[in-house]
């Protein structure tokens, strides 16, 4: 099955639902400091190769916030738009949201821009802090509290595998007995 990266997109900006609206150059800068969220939340096997586009053709080098970059072909990926919350496309003065996409550009035009781990840039990228922490993992059994008791269905399938090690043992017997005859 073909990986969803539209999905993964939208699912890091729920996790981030209440930090994804502001102001035009703003919500640029939130975008940048998703993008190693968003490279994070790709799957284990890929994330070596993701990347940010880091465009060195001015002082400083650029790192646009909707881009990422998959290393081996130099192609990439239009991943963040933002809209107006006013729902007027022409407003560009009020707040915009960022909105998740996933638009294959093509191979990276210009000698000037390159692949960059997004912790390599030139211009440091300080990823968006959740706003809340994660809720404490659930405490660890206190060690003289007795497991739970099995229920009806774990007893009943002890008898069932125990009755099918007892036939496999007497068809295995059977079997060397059967061979042992033949060799005579």
């Amino acid at each position: 099955m073909a990986t969803n990266y539209k999905q993964i997109i939208e699912g890091v900006l729920a996790q981030f639902a209440d930090q994804i609206v502001a102001d035009g150059p703003a919500v640029d800068n939130i975008g940048r400091r998703l993008l190693p969220h968003l490279i994070d939340a790709m799957p284990a096997n890929e994330r070596a190769n993701w990347g940010v586009l880091e465009k060195r053709t001015s002082k400083p080098w650029y790192v646009p916030y909707d881009i990422l970059v998959w290393k081996p072909t130099r192609e990439h990926f239009d991943v963040l738009t933002s809209k107006p919350l006013s729902g007027d496309k022409n407003d560009t003065t009020g707040p915009r949201r960022l909105i998740g996409t996933w638009i294959e550009v093509g191979v990276l035009p210009k000698a000037t821009w390159h692949w960059c781990e997004w912790n390599k840039t030139a211009t440091p990228i300080v990823p968006l802090a959740h706003a809340e922490p994660p809720p404490p993992p659930p405490p660890d059994p206190k060690p003289d509290e007795p497991p739970p008791p099995p229920n009806d269905h774990t007893r009943a399938f002890e008898i069932f595998i125990a009755g099918q090690v007892e036939k496999f043992i007497a068809l295995m017997i059977e079997t060397r007995d059967g061979l042992a005859a033949l060799r005579k």
